[in-house]
């Protein structure tokens, strides 16, 4: 049987080229066909983006900050941004109490005029918006709060687990641990059915990411977890810190005066320690400063780096003795006036396996029979942090591999959970 080429939808190519491809590319389209707040739901998320400006008439907006979502968070409930208070679109808060309609809607997204004839805070943008698709997004308003997650059929919930590696550490206690819930009975008549793959399956409730990151496509009406999520761009619930968290820990046990050495490439890793910097209030230069900055300073050196084999041999020259950071590689080749410090999360082994499943299966549970996502969410982030326990306490840490082969992990004090 012949196929036709591969078709895009949403950034992702879905093949034609098997009977499983065709079925799942026909399941997508059909989903985006039969829901009918799709449009708006794609406006709020920034998908499909809006001409903006500032109250003052500023130039225009760049797409990325026109999303609604960038300020009112992913169930329109508010909150504060860039020390502004941001007001819910909850559906009952904008119908009931602030008597929204279609007509006052469309007009407050492009005037700033809200239903009793008050100017909007000039850090609300000014959209330029056809009615189509401010109809659209009012539709999507009514829908959001009350949404239901994707895949739930009357007799099963699906969790997907996704690593691009067959049998990811971890994943087989998890498995366990929801078929434990299955022996229980299940979550309210539910079956927990469990797949595992390399990419998210279209009719999949809970996605659990072993490994990588989702596309936004995969956050729409799931549950999504991910493991370390190092540069979030779609709201989910991430178990372990990101490394710029993880960074800042580690910057915060050095003196004030330390000086922090980076090899100024613009990696991720980089980045994340650069960031961690400047919230930390120390100084940063790149590797090829090095010789003046050792030489000038009295508070220490601080090296980062991904890859211990990534560092110029004259920076060791240079720089006689600090405190080095790395990811990966081996630190004996660093010189005796050095203390070589491996940063990295902790990995999903058995314990930490077991407090996610329970965690999850608990959050599913006490939503009820009806599976709203944003009291999913909530619920499962409260539920994770609330959870006592070595594994939980060491989650919200740095994890800092003893470089000597003590093989033992020790958690650093972080002021930012």
């Amino acid at each position: 049987m012949a196929y036709p080429p591969p078709i895009k939808w949403r950034n992702r190519y879905v093949s034609w080229n098997s009977k499983l491809g065709w079925a799942a590319a026909m399941t997508l389209c059909l989903m985006a066909q039969s829901d009918p707040f799709e449009p708006g739901r794609q406006i709020f998320h920034g998908e499909r983006s809006l001409a903006a400006r500032l109250a003052n008439g500023s130039d225009p907006l760049p797409a990325s900050a026109t999303a609604c979502a960038n300020c009112h968070g992913r169930f329109g409930q508010g909150g504060r941004e860039a020390g502004v208070e941001v007001a819910s679109l909850s559906w009952l808060r904008l119908v009931r109490q602030q008597h929204y309609d279609e007509v006052s809607f469309c007009r407050a997204l492009k005037e700033g005029i809200g239903p009793s004839g008050t100017q909007l805070s000039v850090a609300m943008p000014r959209y330029s918006v056809e009615t189509a698709r401010c109809r659209d997004l009012w539709g999507y308003l009514q829908d959001v709060e009350q949404a239901t997650v994707l895949g739930a059929s009357a007799d099963a919930i699906r969790i997907a687990l996704l690593s691009s590696q067959p049998r990811p550490a971890g994943a087989q206690v998890l498995e366990q641990a929801f078929e434990a819930v299955n022996r229980r009975g299940g979550i309210w008549g539910r079956r927990l059915e469990f797949l595992s793959a390399s990419a998210a399956p279209a009719n999949a409730s809970v996605l659990i990411y072993l490994q990588g990151k989702p596309l936004a496509v995969d956050v729409h009406k799931r549950v999504v977890i991910v493991w370390q999520d190092e540069a979030p761009e779609h709201d989910m619930f991430v178990v372990s810190a990101s490394m710029t968290v993880q960074a800042k820990s580690a910057l915060s046990l050095l003196p004030k005066g330390t000086h922090l050495l980076t090899g100024g490439g613009g990696s991720h890793w980089e980045n994340a320690w650069g960031e961690a910097a400047e919230a930390t209030g120390y100084l940063r230069s790149s590797w090829s400063e090095a010789e003046s900055v050792c030489g000038a300073n009295r508070g220490g050196i601080a090296v980062a780096v991904e890859h211990i084999d990534a560092i110029p041999p004259k920076l060791l020259q240079q720089c006689t003795a600090g405190v080095f950071f790395f990811g990966e590689g081996d630190p004996l080749r660093l010189g005796p006036r050095w203390t070589a410090y491996r940063i990295r999360p902790r990995p999903l082994d058995a314990t930490v396996a077991m407090d996610l499943a329970e965690t999850v299966t608990k959050t599913l549970d006490s939503v009820g029979r009806k599976l709203i996502l944003r009291d999913i969410q909530d619920r499962l982030s409260s539920g994770w942090r609330a959870r006592s326990g070595e594994a939980n306490r060491l989650l919200r840490g740095v994890f800092i591999e003893d470089p000597q082969g003590l093989g033992k992990w020790r958690s650093l004090p972080s002021d930012v959970w």
